[in-house]
């Protein structure tokens, strides 16, 4: 929109504003160029309505004046721009950056942190993987030396368990790392089916916990075993540390010695579960009188509508200011117009900082159109007409 204002084009003109809007509603950016004001400093309030106009509208993106000095302008004598002929800011300048400085500022919000969800395990889930050895070696490693292998031959269950053979210190074993499966101070229950290739000691499964540099073997089961049967190391734990941990390592050992040994059917499960009960529950006698009629559900407001409605609206209307409505009504006239709002939806549509004509208006709602307002300024503003 060229702008060049005068005594023939005066401002403030009701109009200038909602043009504007109106071209802005099609859904194109506009702008105020070749901006030039007759007497420009004996009118600053021309000035800072203007600029006012530009920043009510959303989709208004910049203003141009028509050139730097009075004597630069294509009408010299009429003194129409921002600097004088030397070059010297105007008071018509102040006005236009007194206009542009009432906008508050915005602050960017810097997201937080990202922040790690809490452990979730359901109550006596399996923490191991492959704990019934079936898959073979898959997700076992050796905590210090020895050699891992399935086999076949000796089995507590199913058609495998695990060997380790090479031993070189009683605390090598079978390994598995759970770290990120703890939770600080959780109950946990272990059970270990352990079985020797030759002679005899005690077994043992324990939990290596390293938090803020330092580690704690944390003892989960312990047992006699030998190789003429397999026998169940079983226990259940308080497993906490201080600080912030940085691994964590289930693994099956020895107290002493280091004869090879076999596993199976291993497990290591949250013991925060509530066990069922060994009795079925009393009977519950049926009722000799009906139950009470359960009223029907509170009809939803429509599809579009806010609730609950504040206030019943007629035209015309104005609102201007900080805060959240729901208005309703059955005339919503000729056109609406907003700026410097949150949101505005009329039954579900959005018509925030618009102008909008009844052409543009979405159906009524049961005979009425619900005004949705939102607004975060005392200069906020909602006009029907």
């Amino acid at each position: 929109f060229q702008g060049h204002f005068n005594s023939g084009t005066s401002y403030p003109n009701s109009n200038f504003r909602t043009t504007l809007s109106s071209f802005a509603a099609l859904g194109v950016d506009v702008q105020i160029t070749e901006l030039d004001v007759e007497n420009a400093d004996s009118r600053l309030d021309w000035w800072r309505g203007i600029v006012n106009d530009c920043l009510a509208v959303s989709r208004c993106t910049g203003i141009t004046v028509w050139g730097v000095r009075d004597s630069d302008s294509w009408r010299a004598s009429q003194n129409p721009l921002l600097f004088d002929g030397s070059g010297n800011k105007k008071a018509a300048y102040n006005a236009v950056l007194d206009a542009l400085n009432s906008i508050p500022p915005i602050t960017p919000t810097t997201p937080p942190p990202p922040t790690t969800p809490p452990v979730t395990i359901v109550p006596g889930t399996n923490l191991l993987t492959n704990g019934d050895i079936e898959s073979g070696t898959s997700g076992w490693s050796v905590m210090g030396s020895g050699s891992l292998s399935a086999n076949t031959s000796v089995v507590h269950g199913g058609a495998r368990s695990l060997l380790i053979t090479g031993r070189t210190s009683a605390w090598n074993g079978p390994r598995q790392t759970v770290t990120s499966q703890l939770v600080n101070g959780r109950s946990y229950t272990t059970n270990v089916w352990m079985r020797l290739q030759s002679g005899t000691a005690t077994g043992k499964v324990t939990l290596a916990v390293n938090a803020n540099g330092s580690t704690s073997y944390i003892a989960l089961a312990t047992g006699a075993v030998n190789s003429s049967g397999w026998t169940l190391l079983s226990g259940t734990t308080t497993v906490s540390w201080s600080g912030t941990l940085s691994s964590a390592n289930f693994y099956v050992e020895t107290t002493s010695g280091t004869p090879s040994f076999y596993i199976d059917d291993a497990s290591f499960s949250d013991g925060n579960s509530t066990p069922p009960p060994t009795t079925p529950p009393p009977t519950t006698p049926p009722p000799t009188t009906p139950p009470p009629t359960t009223p029907p559900p509170t009809t939803p407001p429509p599809s579009g509508a806010c609730s609950p409605v504040d206030a019943t609206i007629t035209v015309p209307f104005t609102k201007d200011g900080a805060g959240t409505f729901c208005w309703q009504t059955s005339n919503l006239g000729s056109y609406i117009n907003s700026w410097n709002l949150a949101s505005l939806t009329v039954n579900g549509v959005d018509f925030t900082n618009r102008w909008v004509g009844s052409g543009s208006y979405p159906p009524a709602i049961n005979g009425y159109w619900y005004i949705s307002y939102r607004g975060n300024y005392p200069w906020s503003h909602f006009e029907v007409r």
